[in-house]
């Protein structure tokens, strides 16, 4: 199969061909498979692409009010796809569990909300940590976000104190309830 690309496209395909040691008919075959699967992913879930430049000039404009707003109701969706997905895969609903699909969701490897993005529990707290390349909106966003999920499933609190929310990363701290007996922690 023959294809027509303008000079500008040739060079950059060519190019990546080069850094990714791959000669060009795979990386075209490559780019279309993942394009295929993001295209696929994005209609399962029911959710539109916007491009990340776009959104962080759309953030950047409102208030902190609003997105925390916009935060609550999107917690619904977002504990929806992970309940679904702890379902599919058999998991349990344990924060362990929770917080793995969660970090897969915001991982680059799915809606690449963060460039990178983990988590670590320990006796008295959870420590979710994280880097993008947005804005600060964009951080006090996914940190209303998180609050909003962990009260709602496991009636954690934020450790307000222990906040770091800059322009590009998030750190955060929930404290664990002493009894968690039946918290699913």
């Amino acid at each position: 199969m023959g294809i027509r690309l303008d000079e500008s496209t040739f060079e950059k395909i060519e190019d990546l061909s080069k850094s990714m040691n791959l000669n060009k008919s795979n990386l075209i075959k490559t780019a279309f498979n993942e394009w295929s699967l993001i295209r696929e992913s994005i209609q399962l879930d029911n959710l539109i692409l916007i491009n990340k430049l776009l959104f962080s000039m759309i953030i950047r404009e409102i208030t902190e009010e609003k997105i925390k707003e916009i935060a609550s109701i999107m917690s619904d969706h977002v504990l929806s796809l992970i309940k679904i997905r702890q379902i599919k895969l058999q998991e349990s609903n344990y924060l362990k569990s929770f917080l793995d699909n969660f970090t897969r969701i915001a991982s680059k490897e799915r809606f690449g909300w963060f460039n990178s993005i983990g988590y670590m529990i320990s006796d008295k707290k959870v420590s979710i940590y994280g880097f993008h390349s947005l804005n600060s909106k964009y951080s006090i966003y996914i940190k209303e976000l998180l609050k909003s999920l962990l009260k709602k499933e496991y009636d954690l609190h934020i450790i307000e104190e222990s906040l770091q929310v800059t322009e590009n990363t998030i750190v955060l701290e929930f404290l664990l309830p002493e009894n968690r007996e039946n918290a699913h922690l």
